[in-house]
């Protein structure tokens, strides 16, 4: 199993990450204690309890420097002394009698980069005697990380295992990596023979800076930089815009990418009209084909990750339904959603096995989720809610869950952007900012972008933390992210 992570490290980028969003309520400065150590490496200092567990507990290689001052914090509920590590969040409990505790953040680095360890595939015993089986979380650990987990604090250290290893890569490195509730190991083999052959995972500056913003890939998306509609590309960090249609005629929107990442599927035509037809362009800007060809309007196109088929939605039958054709144009479209006269269904949006495609029907009152298999069969309300209006169905990137815009029905209400699994077993809110719609999950699931309504498009982590405007063009409006996956 690959999973690429790629954190911004650089000054610029920093400047724009949002500040701790591990913590409830803002730290409090505790006043400095005699027994103090400083370090001019990073310019904070410990002291005290934690200071004494710092030092008896494996120091700089364990822990790494500290990172911030020894502060007030509410974690999980607990309100006490805290101070983060670059490897580490170390919690002062000595008034309830449990001394110096560290963070869980093995596990809490899963859950922000949208893949809870509860989620990752599991076993049922250990692979070979030699590895050691925890029913707890059913995971094993074998070689090398065993012996690290055994040598180096063990349970109390590191807690339970909650991934299998795997492999990963963390900025310029690559490796294999294996999770715990505390600390995350990397197995570095070109240190075979001295100390560092395991090394832990900076999680403590990752969690604490927020540096955890996936800017990977390149992101299509509608723009009126040159006055007219038009779909650009831009890198996933916002860098490196550029136009693909640039025509000044008639505009082009809602983009989509094809699997390679070769293509880009859109809307040409005039919005709120029947002057609306899907094209396909090169993401240099050549070869621009026509897809569709019909009297009526087809829009909100989206490329299965086949590359086989398109889904769109037409008005040809006198109201909006969900069409399926085969992306080189040849044979006939289907249509998935002939529900009846007096209903619209729209927004398709594939899931990303292809099996399944989401969308949003309103043929029960409010416009509601549905979900059903790719040929149009096993159709079924996913959010069931006559008192919000849902859009923009689109799907992580393990199929977990899908995300979605909402809105109450009541006048004047504004949009917020919320989540469901395929199962209904959880509905959670994930941005409560108004006007936050359209979103659009990144390559390796840690990001979303979504569309605000002061034109501009938004970068936030996946578990509802921290925003970035990747666009911030007062004079133009930005909306429709789609991410190359």
């Amino acid at each position: 199993m690959k999973h690429m992570h790629i954190f911004m490290r650089s000054a610029a980028l920093l400047l724009v990450v949002l500040t701790l969003v591990l913590q409830i309520k803002a730290p409090t400065p505790i006043a400095a204690q005699t027994n103090e150590r400083c370090f001019p490496e990073t310019g904070y200092c410990t002291s005290g309890a934690i200071l004494a567990y710092w030092e008896s507990n494996g120091g700089l290689p364990v822990f790494g420097f500290p990172i911030s001052s020894i502060a007030i914090e509410t974690v999980e509920g607990w309100t006490g002394p805290v101070q983060w590590f670059e490897r580490d969040r170390l919690e002062d409990h000595s008034t309830d009698g449990q001394g110096i505790l560290a963070g869980r953040l093995g596990a809490l680095l899963l859950e922000r980069e949208g893949r809870p360890w509860e989620t990752l595939p599991q076993v049922d015993s250990a692979p070979s005697d030699d590895c050691t089986y925890f029913a707890q979380t059913r995971h094993s650990l074998c070689e090398p990380f065993l012996g690290y987990w055994l040598n180096n604090g063990g349970l109390e250290r590191f807690g339970y295992p909650i991934s299998e290893p795997m492999e990963e890569q963390i900025g310029d490195w690559q490796g294999s990596v294996q999770y715990f509730e505390r600390r995350r190991m990397e197995h570095h083999p070109e240190y075979v023979g001295t100390p560092y052959e395991v090394l832990l995972g900076l999680l403590g500056r990752m969690i604490h800076e927020g540096v955890f913003f996936e800017t990977q890939g390149r992101i299509a998306f509608t723009s009126t930089r040159t006055g007219n509609q038009d779909i650009w590309v831009m890198d996933g960090d916002g860098n490196n815009a550029y136009n693909v249609t640039d025509d000044a005629d008639v505009n082009q929107f809602q983009p989509d990418w094809s699997p390679d990442g070769s293509q880009i599927v859109y809307v040409s035509g005039i919005e709120v009209t029947q002057q609306q037809d899907i094209w396909i362009i090169d993401t240099d800007g050549s070869n621009a084909r026509q897809l569709s060809d019909n009297p009526t309007a087809d829009w909100s196109p989206a490329w299965s990750p086949d590359g086989a088929r398109i889904a769109f939605v037409s008005d040809r039958n006198g109201k909006a339904d969900i069409f399926v054709r085969n992306a080189d144009g040849t044979g006939e479209d289907q249509n998935l959603t002939a529900f009846g006269p007096n209903s619209s269904e729209y927004s398709p949006s594939w899931s990303p096995d292809g099996s399944r495609i989401a969308f949003v029907s309103d043929i029960e009152g409010t416009p509601n989720i549905w979900v059903m298999k790719a040929d149009g069969s096993e159709q079924y309300n996913l959010t069931n809610d006559n008192l919000n209006e849902y859009n923009n169905p689109t799907w992580t990137r393990d199929s977990a869950r899908i995300l979605y815009d909402v809105r109450s029905t009541y006048a004047g209400a504004t949009p917020y952007i919320g989540y469901i699994t395929p199962d209904r077993s959880v509905r959670e809110t994930l941005y409560t900012t108004s006007n936050a719609f359209h979103p659009a999950v990144s390559v390796s699931g840690i990001t979303v972008t979504y569309t605000s309504s002061n034109g501009d498009i938004y970068l936030a982590n996946l578990d509802g933390s921290g925003t970035w405007n990747l666009t911030n063009t007062p004079d133009a409006i930005e909306r429709d992210p789609a991410w190359h996956h």
